[in-house]
């Protein structure tokens, strides 16, 4: 009885030992994989980082462009009322005349310009806003992107945890098992020595 306790004591010893042997390997993928998400989560965060970056730029390049734009309108429009001034002088207008046609003339062509500079500079922020905001979308992407990678990994580690608990729960069953094997086998070892005494003192007694 004592031998056979021994070989399932060693059963669940050995059952033990598989068990660690499994959630070693189970706690080092989730490592691993912990690690690739988190890495994963980095890069695509970077990537979108830079897009924003980018964006930001083309935002600037937006108003930069817009502002020489209304630059060039404002020179157009002094050489445009300049002309006009010099040719109707040449033709014998007095353009200083408070009462007179060129003065309207001016305003109209001053009022023009006016109107397209006004829709430039529009134009300019609405390309301008439109790259904010595409920035703006890439850095809270990024910034899903790393939560996600968070999530993620302990998601991996907490895998690697429920295994630790299933090995202690199967430690302890172990360890159970192999206390009620060996103390079984002892007490069947000492049932069996008692009743051998118990014969041989029955058959000194009879003889």
């Amino acid at each position: 009885m004592v031998g056979m306790a021994i070989v399932s004591a060693v059963g669940a010893i050995m059952s033990v030992v598989g068990s660690v042997v499994s959630y070693m390997g189970q706690q080092e993928a989730a490592q691993q994989e912990a690690k690739a998400a988190k890495k994963a989560a980095a890069y695509n965060k970077a990537i979108h980082d830079y897009n924003a970056a980018i964006a930001s730029q083309e935002a600037d390049l937006a108003r930069e462009r817009a502002k020489k734009n209304v630059e060039g309108l404002q020179e157009k429009m002094r050489l445009h009322i300049g002309e006009s001034r010099s040719l109707l002088s040449a033709s014998g207008v007095d353009v200083n005349d408070v009462d007179s046609s060129p003065l309207d003339l001016f305003q109209n062509i001053a009022g023009d310009y006016a109107s397209q500079i006004e829709a430039e500079l529009w134009y300019g922020d609405m390309d301008a806003w439109r790259y904010e905001s595409e920035a703006g979308l890439h850095r809270a992407q990024g910034e899903l992107e790393l939560y996600m990678g968070k999530m993620r990994a302990r998601s991996a580690l907490s895998g690697g945890t429920a295994a630790l608990g299933s090995l202690i729960s199967a430690g302890g069953q172990a360890v159970g098992k192999i206390g009620s094997s060996i103390a079984g086998g002892f007490a069947g070892g000492a049932g069996g020595a008692g009743g051998g005494q118990m014969a041989m003192g029955a058959t000194s007694m009879k003889g």
